[in-house]
């Protein structure tokens, strides 16, 4: 597909015709080409400023940029502070925020964009509070994990799901695969059997819930979140494979039972780094199936090579 339309074409598109593409890019993932066309059109046309300010935004937040993003929105904010636009972005502002690990600053940040009951009066449709409600039951679930926030989020998240919230709804699936998967990694493992057994258990609890959450948001479709979601799996198996090999060794050993035990530690850390592989291939696998042109695929393609490159070092005779 070409850049900017039918070279043939006597005229090239015009401003706002890129500032559309641009969102045709955005939302499969080819971010570095939506702010090519962003900044063509502002070139072209001055007067798309403001949208194209905005959306280029949009692209360093979902690139994961969040130093670009948030110095983009609030230029914004600062620029056109009674725009919609403005206000769009005083709420893009937040998310980024919680997308860069900082859910109290996020919670902050949420405040500039008001109450539910003052957008409910704004939105008749309420979906814009309904965005609020959600997100506020996210990130105070990320920044304090407690059967309070799980509780307010699960009825969150038990609310329908219309087209204009999925994304929305993916935030919510996608903080409980984070938590889950960071508390089964934050488990030591023991000594003896009993303290691994133990360990193995707790841990498997936690990923069972994540993957539950992997499942809904699967369902949702909301590709951004689904790629997130998977390469987080792949870093658990690969974690679970670190502090398999990296297991203390029980006492009083015989040369025998240590090399027995090595080689059977060896066999289940392997069977985590594939099982680990697996699951990025599933993402790379739909990242290709959708077309998604963003950078996760790349990022994907690049740990599946450097997990079967260790997957074969262990394997080797």
């Amino acid at each position: 597909m070409l850049l900017f339309g039918d070279a043939s074409a006597d005229e090239p598109l015009s401003a706002e015709a890129r500032i559309a593409e641009a969102r045709v890019r955005i939302d499969r993932g080819d971010l570095a080409g939506a702010r090519i066309l962003l900044e063509e059109a502002q070139r072209l046309d001055p007067a798309v400023e403001l949208e194209a300010t905005y959306l280029t935004g949009v692209a360093w937040e979902l690139e994961r940029d969040h130093p670009r993003a948030l110095d983009t929105f609030r230029r914004l904010i600062e620029a056109w502070p009674e725009h919609a636009r403005a206000q769009d972005s005083r709420f893009r502002v937040a998310l980024t925020l919680a997308d860069a690990g900082q859910p109290a600053e996020a919670l902050r940040a949420l405040r500039e964009v008001g109450s539910p009951r003052k957008l409910k009066r704004a939105d008749p449709t309420g979906g814009d509070a309904a965005k609020v409600r959600l997100c506020r039951a996210t990130w105070s679930y990320m920044a304090h994990d407690t059967p309070a926030t799980i509780r307010q989020l699960r009825a969150a998240l038990a609310e329908p799901a219309p087209s204009g919230l999925a994304w929305f709804h993916g935030w919510g699936h996608l903080a409980v695969v984070r938590q889950e998967l960071e508390h089964a990694e934050a488990l030591a493992i023991g000594v003896t059997d009993r303290e691994v057994r133990a360990w193995l258990s707790a841990r498997t609890a936690h990923v069972e819930t994540a993957k539950a959450e992997l499942e809904a948001l699967i369902e949702l479709g909301e590709v951004w979140f689904i790629l997130d979601g998977i390469g987080r799996f792949g870093h658990h198996f690969e974690d679970l494979a670190d502090d398999l090999l990296a297991a203390p060794e029980p006492p009083g050993l015989s040369p025998t039972s240590r090399a027995i035990l090595k080689a059977n530690v060896e066999l289940r850390a392997l069977d985590q780094l594939v099982k680990a592989r697996s699951y990025l291939q599933l993402g790379l696998d739909l990242a290709l199936r959708v077309s998604w042109e963003g950078p996760e695929a790349a990022a994907l393609q690049q740990e599946i090579d450097r997990l079967t490159a260790r997957i074969e070092a262990l394997d080797a005779p």
